[in-house]
């Protein structure tokens, strides 16, 4: 069967062909090349390693997910013209041989460049960059330097040991590697050096005119200057005055509109004429720099400088928004882009030397034009390809890497091209086995800060109550608690000090309700910062009613068996006590808010609060779940590992339906189960909601079955191993050392329960004091 020729031997062929046509006399010299080079590509070939040689040395898992051969048609098949090889060992480092110069067919020994720091700048198309260095990094096995947050190395904050100490995994002080490309960083020399020593340096720029424009709409600063109490302002209005304008908008606007190309390179948002000039000069001595008004330009001599090839270079945007066009007055863009110059002057300068570079090094190449026009129809394939998958999920692109052993080579780089900065970064973490609770989160890598946590009664909430008091333990955060026998809506609270004989309270982080009063949710979110995230503890309504049947001792008070109580509850339910009846047939509902004189509550009722509650809470926790909603939860929230460990039995609660229900649940037939569902209408449809909800949240979810399997390990770990020392100590002992900072904290509060973890709460002696609110 024929082989397809590499990519530059047919780059050559054309250039030979082209070249013929100007200068016959070169013929013989043209010749002669391609003779040589033919030998050349034949000794490559036997450099070539098999297909289940390693790729370089991450120490991951090679390739992405599970390939099948035998189900895709091949890369190669489809490029046609485009094929290339496949990737070699870049450690082995073959000669490869480009055409340097068409006309005069000078032949360049090159070897791809593979070490590289990247400088992702801020609305200049960088996130596109981004997922070109990751497939580049991915496809030849090289050693990338990722975030831990997935997001920033340490931006905006310049110090070299904070840049270095955002590095995933890094084991000793003394480890280096080939990439550094996955966030926002700024440039900081000596910082990136010691990650990425002898690397070559990258960054995008973009002309301030369209920049300034894209910024001041995707940052949203006229919301936060209106917010903060200004005008309502449009970008002209806000030009017409930024540095008045600035005082009221956030700190971070400043730094993401104020020439703040120049502060991503390592300057301040005012650096001086000569500061950017000395900056320029090292620029040009170590930088490339591509201008994204010129995008394809940029690659395409980057894959000529740099060997690089199409599929190394190819993009679909990530970020970029559809284009509108409005007609304006040419007056008014003339006094726009005259005032953004005037706001970023450094800005205007630094890009207008590297638009001007970018030419230069263009005009020199005269068989640039060929190869962007090659590019541009390889491009324009691969969009083609790729927009089948454009509106899926970032989750659904890795289960289709990660998981997908039946799709084609077309199909998995359609995927990877598609995927974010932060997906792209917990893939390269799943290629090297990393733990769940070390990639998966669901915010930009910090924790969540606040929330409200709604109990319900006999749910088995105190192991969640428990994690929250925890949690706030450990990170110093306010939180409020329940405070024993006040009224429902009294909460016992962190507090600042008292001055001068009033209380300055501050805003929690957390409240918690009481299980046996539905908490006043409006009051509530009014307690704790902005954006708080809103909880509810449930149970299967079917599983509360039997246990609630022998808590109540129901065949002693109704007379009757549970299957006649159940076949008509209104003629035996006046036998139980109001409270006892109520909470039997709707005591999740209740604590929530439902009213009903009734055990049978019409549909209407019913359907109205389910919609209510359906809108009010963002977390459903089940308990009869755990396992899963807590790995959920420390996803959702972007929690550690220890803000979900907890022990299979707690020494203070040792028959928590919570704990018993992870191991084992009560025998119930279909038949009395559909029996007692209607008998609790309420509980029911809000637990089916919440059912719902959670299925729908875990299947989008990489890598959830690992986490929940670790989990419980760790639950049964904990109580036979890790804690089995401290499982005879008092509670005060307990208290005592959940306080200290040592090995055995962790432990103590696993076995303390939510009413231990209050004593240390008010024990401990902070910034705040844990006193009630009147």
């Amino acid at each position: 069967m024929h082989q397809q020729q590499p990519l530059f031997l047919v780059d050559l062929v054309t250039a030979v062909r082209r070249t013929m046509a100007i200068n016959k006399r070169a013929l013989v010299g043209a010749l002669a090349a391609l003779v040589l080079l033919s030998v050349a590509t034949f000794q490559v070939s036997q450099l070539q390693p098999s297909a289940n040689d390693k790729l370089g040395e991450t120490g991951a898992t090679q390739g992405d997910g599970n390939n099948n051969n035998s189900n895709n048609n091949g890369l190669a098949s489809w490029l046609g013209d485009w094929t290339r090889r496949p990737a070699v060992d870049v450690t082995m480092k073959p000669k490869r041989k480009l055409l340097a110069s068409a006309a005069g067919l000078g032949v360049q020994t090159c070897t791809p460049a593979t070490k590289w720091v990247y400088i992702k700048t801020h609305k200049t198309g960088s996130s596109t960059i981004a997922n070109m260095f990751h497939r580049f990094g991915n496809r030849h096995g090289l050693k990338l330097a990722l975030p831990r947050d997935d997001t920033f190395y340490a931006w905006p904050n310049l110090d070299t040991s904070r840049i270095i100490a955002t590095v995933w995994q890094r084991k000793t002080s003394s480890q280096t590697y080939d990439m550094l490309c996955s966030a926002h960083v700024r440039y900081n020399r000596a910082a990136l050096d010691s990650l990425v020593p002898d690397a070559k340096y990258l960054t995008v720029l973009r002309s301030p005119l369209t920049h300034v424009k894209s910024s001041y709409s995707y940052w949203g600063v006229s919301n936060h200057i209106r917010q903060n109490g200004g005008p309502s302002l449009s970008l002209d209005q806000f030009l017409e005055n930024p540095t008045k304008y600035f005082q009221v908008a956030n700190r971070g606007d400043y730094m993401l509109l104020k020439n703040s190309q120049c502060f991503d390179l390592g300057l301040s948002n005012e650096p001086s004429e000569s500061q950017v000039r000395n900056l320029m000069k090292e620029m040009d001595e170590s930088f490339f720099v591509l201008i994204t008004d010129h995008m394809d330009e940029s690659l395409v001599l980057l894959k000529r400088m740099y060997c690089w090839d199409f599929e190394d270079i190819v993009y679909i945007s990530l970020k970029s928004r559809t284009k509108t066009h409005t007609s304006e007055p040419d007056a008014t863009v003339q006094l726009r882009e005259r005032r953004i110059r005037e706001m970023n002057p450094m800005d205007q300068m630094l890009f207008d030397h590297f638009n001007e570079t970018l030419w230069k090094l263009i005009k020199q190449d005269p068989g640039f034009d060929e190869d962007l026009k090659r590019f541009e129809e390889y491009k324009h394939k691969m969009s083609m390809e790729c927009s089948q998958y454009a509106g899926i999920s970032e989750a659904a692109h890795r289960r289709f890497i990660e998981e997908g052993s039946h799709i084609s080579e077309i199909e998995r780089l359609c995927h990877l091209i598609l995927l974010d900065s932060q997906s792209f970064s917990k893939h390269m973490k799943w290629k090297q086995h990393a733990d769940p609770t070390d990639v998966e989160c669901l915010t930009q890598g910090f924790p969540r800060k606040s929330g409200v946590l709604e109990v319900t009664p006999d749910t088995g909430s105190d192991v969640v109550v428990s994690l929250l008091i925890g949690h706030a333990i450990r990170h110093n955060l306010p939180i409020g608690l329940p405070a024993a026998g006040a009224a429902p809506d009294s909460v016992r609270t962190w507090t600042a000090p008292v001055k001068s004989g009033t209380h300055a309270i501050p805003k929690l982080s957390f409240v918690v309700g009481r299980p046996d009063a539905a908490m006043n949710m409006r009051d509530a979110r009014a307690m704790v910062n902005d954006r708080e995230t809103t909880m509810v503890v449930l149970r299967d309504p079917v599983l509360r009613f039997l246990e609630l049947w022998e808590k109540y001792d129901g065949e002693m008070v109704t007379g009757v068996s549970l299957k006649a109580y159940v076949a008509s509850p209104t003629t035996y339910a006046s036998k139980f006590s109001t409270e006892q009846r109520e909470n039997l047939h709707f005591g999740q509902s209740k604590s929530l808010g439902f009213k009903s004189t009734s055990i049978t509550p019409s549909d209407p009722d019913v359907n109205n609060f389910v919609r209510m509650a359906s809108q009010q809470f963002q977390l459903w926790i089940l308990t009869d779940r755990l396992a899963e909603s807590l790995v959920y939860y420390r996803r959702y929230m972007c929690f550690g590992k220890a803000d979900t460990q907890f022990m299979l039995q707690s020494k203070d609660f040792p028959t928590n339906p919570s704990s018993r229900t992870l191991v084992s649940s009560l025998p119930v037939t279909a038949s009395l189960r559909t029996a007692i569902q209607k008998i609790v209408p309420a509980d029911y449809a809000l637990y089916s909601v919440a059912t719902q909800r959670l299925n729908n949240q875990i299947s989008r979810e990489m890598s959830f079955d690992v986490e929940v399997n670790n989990l419980m390990k760790d639950a049964d770990v904990n109580l036979s191993e890790q804690c089995a020392h401290m499982l005879e100590l008092s509670k005060a002992d307990l208290v005592q050392k959940a306080r200290t900072l040592n090995e055995d904290r962790q432990c103590a509060m696993m076995l303390l329960g939510a009413n231990g973890l209050k004593q240390v709460l008010m024990s401990m002696t902070t910034r705040y004091v844990y006193t009630n609110l009147v």
